[in-house]
């Protein structure tokens, strides 16, 4: 945040928190004392009358704006309404955040003050997996959203408290599997809904899921599981590639787990769990990246980077419990899951419909059905959806609001043809797996 008054400038920078700076060079004001009765609180206007000076005046003054700042609100924000304490809190709980504010020695001709907000975000990753925060931004999985419908997937239809249920079981399975915190599993589920059971049931137990792709061969998978520690395959039936991998490193023997064949094991297993702590810059999980010349290299995702990731897409896109997003994109690759995808609608409370088969009339039919309103494709995709809506199907893609697009080049023709058939925004999509997607919006 900045804040300057003739040759006095301040900067301020924080780590996890949010703040706000004021700096104001003291001028002789005659009628400062009516000023604090119009823009200060009555406790405040009475310290700038007792105290009888000027000085206090700018002290209250810096307070509040720079606490204003620190909102985000600045001075749209009704200055009367609020107290502000130099050395303690403010008057006002804003957020889920504990407000502080506290004086900068500048020198004798200026008053200068720092707001800053804090909370614990080490449980902000648990809201968006399990919907416990108490911030209106988090809704999914609080008790007005546990009858809401979280997943769809074919004629299976997933409440946000089936999900937590489903989580919860999941993750106790696994360790009584003998999975444990830190421990590599290699994740292998297509879009289904178990894929989503499975990776958040990892997490919970504070384990590190190495996410890959369903089609992935013998030798991808023998590369990873050559590469890494991990000696657990979790994948969703007894398919020939799966079934085929014994050994990992250093003649480990592999763990392999079915998800389609624990139904009854979870029976066995509670609703609650032992939550396992995790720390917000501890890797939350391992993507792919590459892999078109060999095996694909391992990127390290934090829970910090996720909840930004969802954190902003959702502000930029905004997100609602109203949105429906149709993830054609496999949910191992980062734009199906949080750039933005499947998290980001649970984060806002919305609905996720599951589609892993690419046939255009089935996708337009889960539009028209699930009302639509975002969706992800690749440009070859995009291409295919182009020369389908060339013919008049008939279908009602009205709900539709956004198409990202990306994975390798996008030419402005294809953009423009999509616009015209669709008749919505169009976001191409560009980024590497390390960091944030970049956008441009037609």
């Amino acid at each position: 945040n900045l804040s300057h008054s003739g040759e006095i400038v301040m900067l301020a920078f924080g780590r996890n928190v949010q703040v706000g700076v004021d700096v104001q060079a003291i001028k002789q004001i005659q009628e400062y004392q009516r000023l604090a009765e119009n823009y200060f609180s009555p406790e405040e206007t009475a310290t700038v009358i007792r105290q009888n000076n000027i000085e206090s005046f700018f002290e209250s003054w810096t307070a509040k704006e720079a606490y204003v700042k620190a909102i985000g609100y600045g001075l749209y924000k009704d200055f009367a309404s609020f107290s502000v304490k130099i050395g303690g809190t403010s008057s006002e709980s804003y957020g889920d955040q504990i407000w502080r504010i506290c004086q900068i020695a500048v020198d004798k001709c200026h008053k200068a003050c720092l707001a800053y907000g804090m909370r614990n975000e080490n449980e902000l990753w648990e809201e968006i997996a399990t919907g416990t925060g108490e911030n209106d931004r988090y809704l999914a999985g609080r008790k007005v959203y546990r009858n809401k419908t979280a997943i769809v997937e074919g004629i299976n239809r997933i409440t946000y408290g089936e999900l937590e249920k489903k989580i919860n079981q999941y993750g106790c399975y696994f360790k009584r599997r003998g999975i444990s915190k830190g421990e590599l599993v290699v994740l292998r589920i297509p879009n289904v809904k178990e894929f989503v059971f499975g990776l958040l049931g990892l997490i919970k137990i504070g384990s590190i899921p190495i996410v890959t792709n369903s089609l992935f061969g013998e030798n991808e998978l023998k590369g990873i599981f050559d590469k890494t520690d991990a000696s657990t395959l979790v994948f969703y039936d007894k398919d020939e590639v799966s079934l085929r991998i014994h050994k990992g490193r250093a003649s480990r023997q592999i763990c392999k787990i079915a998800v389609k064949d624990i139904a009854e094991g979870l029976k066995e297993d509670t609703e609650n769990i032992i939550e396992e702590n995790k720390e917000l810059d501890s890797i939350a999980l391992l993507m792919l990246s590459s892999g078109t010349t060999g095996v694909p290299k391992l990127v390290p995702i934090t829970h910090r980077m996720i909840y930004w990731h969802i954190y902003g897409y959702n502000q930029k896109f905004q997100f609602t419990s109203s949105d429906s997003y149709l993830a054609c994109l496999p949910l191992a690759h980062k734009v199906g899951l949080y750039s933005p995808g499947i998290l980001n609608v649970f984060f806002a409370g919305g609905k996720a419909v599951l589609c892993s088969d690419l046939d255009c009339d089935d996708i337009f039919v889960q539009v028209e059905k699930e009302n639509i309103t975002i969706t992800a494709l690749v440009p070859t995709l995009a291409r295919i959806w182009n020369q389908y809506l060339n013919q008049e199907c008939g279908y009602d893609l009205s709900s539709v609001r956004k198409i990202i697009i990306g994975g390798s080049l996008v030419d402005e023709s294809l953009v423009t043809k999509l616009i015209e058939k669709v008749e919505c925004e169009v976001l191409p999509l560009y980024g590497a797996t390390e960091g944030l997607a970049l956008y441009s919006i037609y």
